[in-house]
């Protein structure tokens, strides 16, 4: 459960910090899920 939601708060002080704009949020939620599904894939190998 935490390893899914972990990335919210570090994408939102991503987009604070680097001023990241708003239309790149879909894209980089989109690399966590991928992170997520390769993280899986390669732990029940």
């Amino acid at each position: 459960f935490l390893w899914v939601h972990m990335p919210i708060p570090l994408i939102v002080a991503a987009r604070i910090l680097w001023h990241i704009d708003i239309a790149f949020i879909p894209l980089i939620i989109l690399a966590a899920l991928v992170g997520q599904y390769v993280g899986g894939w390669l732990s029940n190998r």
